[in-house]
């Protein structure tokens, strides 16, 4: 018999798992990526079930029962009794509900496949339950020549669909021409330029087209080079332009491509920069020449990144963006110091503020500040640490609250002043703290979680 790989939704559909051993929790871990609702029914529940982290496993322990089966999609009959397998998948047949019965082919209306999933990409592989070790084997050369970047090349020919059915009226040039933008993708593992796209599209519809480029909102993650995302480097590595900020490393720019123009936008408080608005308009004059554009910005573009402005200023323009998340500064920079913004028994939550915003130079809402209980962070905040100290001592925060200060940004000469509330103004002066600097306030400060064993 040929089973037919029939793909099929199954995210918050109810699915039954009828046994509670390392073949249930196999079966489990294999599904989480589609995002089922999967319950578990077993009298006796193996740990490596328990420790599986998934919202939508629901945990029950008895024996099973006929009606259990009623209103799930479909249903596994993974216990180590073969006997209640097979009623199982006679209960099951009987009410047309799909069954897979664990080591027994003649009990399963469908079985398993051995599963590979990157991003929206599926493969299943079956050798009918005759040898999975050769279905394995055959995965695992799908998985091994399978692109780095295939979730960024899903992403980029979904977005590329509406364009052709736009500019290419023949359906049949219309399928040579994405077939042909895929090879180019896996050819080059990556996304190619959008020059090459505008003249495939005239290639098979003979016709000039408007020359917008792409625009890709990055964040560049904080003080290395390699805590950029993978989606990150790769847009780098293929961009027409770079318009870069000041707290980036710049050995991000050596990946780019010999003829890739570099434009330095950067901003530093009590310093001349350049003005958001003249940024908006050079990100979208180099769109409208029909470049790939990277903005590429140290930490996350939305955490006081500016970029939400930036995204609404090329929406305005007709401009296609996407955006890919950074490492925030207001985490990884605490963390290279040893202090963990939270902490079990010291700090649930954590709160980032901007230093710089308002009239008066610190947050407008200080009293509300001074009550939570959890850390606050303070970003671009240096040259107001004295007011800000002051402020949450005012309404009521403790003197002897911990404190500290990183400063130095992403240099390799980053130093941690470590103080009190009362203190850390002081202290940063006589130790010459520096901009961009992030300041930490609560106990969490206390800690020092480095590696002392390299």
């Amino acid at each position: 018999m040929g089973y037919f790989p029939f793909f099929t939704d199954i995210e918050n559909k109810n699915c039954l798992i009828v046994g509670g051993g390392s073949v249930a929790a196999r079966k489990i871990k294999k599904l989480i990526p589609y995002s089922p609702v999967i319950n578990v029914i077993a009298k006796d529940v193996c740990d490596e079930i328990y420790d599986i982290k998934y919202k939508n496993l629901f945990i029950y322990n008895r024996i099973f029962s006929p009606t259990d089966i009623e209103n799930n999609f479909f249903v596994i009959a993974a216990t180590d009794d073969p006997s209640l397998n097979h009623t199982i998948s006679i209960l099951c047949l009987e009410k047309n509900i799909p069954v897979n019965a664990v080591d027994s082919k003649d009990d399963c209306s469908f079985i398993f496949p051995s599963l590979f999933k990157k991003g929206s990409l599926s493969i299943g592989i079956t050798s009918g339950g005759i040898s999975p070790d050769l279905s394995v084997y055959y995965r695992n050369i799908l998985e091994k020549n399978t692109p780095s970047d295939i979730e960024s090349i899903l992403d980029f020919m979904e977005s590329i669909r509406p364009l052709s059915k736009q500019y290419i009226a023949d359906s049949k040039n219309r399928k040579k021409f994405l077939k042909e933008c895929l090879s180019k993708c896996l050819s080059v593992n990556g996304i190619p330029e959008r020059g090459y796209i505008e003249n495939l599209i005239k290639k098979y519809n003979g016709e000039n087209i408007k020359n917008n480029g792409f625009v890709h909102i990055v964040g560049a993650g904080c003080s290395s080079a390699d805590l950029i995302t993978v989606k990150g480097l790769t847009y780098v590595q293929n961009a027409d332009v770079i318009i870069y900020d000041d707290l980036i490393d710049e050995g991000l720019l050596e990946t780019a491509k010999e003829s890739c123009e570099k434009i330095y936008v950067g901003k530093r408080g009590g310093h001349d920069y350049i003005k958001q608005d003249k940024i908006n308009d050079i990100l979208v004059k180099k769109a409208f020449e029909g470049n790939t554009v990277v903005r590429l910005k140290g930490g996350d573009p939305f955490v006081f990144g500016r970029g939400g402005e930036e995204i609404t200023a090329l929406t305005e323009n007709g401009i296609p963006f996407d955006t890919v998340p950074g490492i925030t500064s207001a985490i990884a920079i605490p963390a290279e110091a040893g202090i963990p913004v939270t902490h079990r028994g010291l700090s649930r939550s954590f709160h980032v503020i901007t230093g710089h915003t308002s009239d008066s130079g610190i947050s407008e809402d200080m009293e509300t500040l001074a009550k939570l209980h959890g850390t606050l962070i303070f970003l671009m905040g240096l040259s107001n640490i004295e007011s800000i100290c002051n402020s949450l001592i005012k309404y009521g925060k403790p003197e002897n609250t911990p404190a500290a200060v990183i400063s130095g940004g992403n240099s390799k000469n980053k130093i941690t002043i470590r103080s009190t509330l009362k203190n850390l103004s002081d202290d940063c002066r006589i130790n010459n703290a520096k901009s961009p600097a992030i300041i930490v306030i609560g106990d969490v400060t206390k800690l020092e979680l480095k590696n002392n064993c390299r």
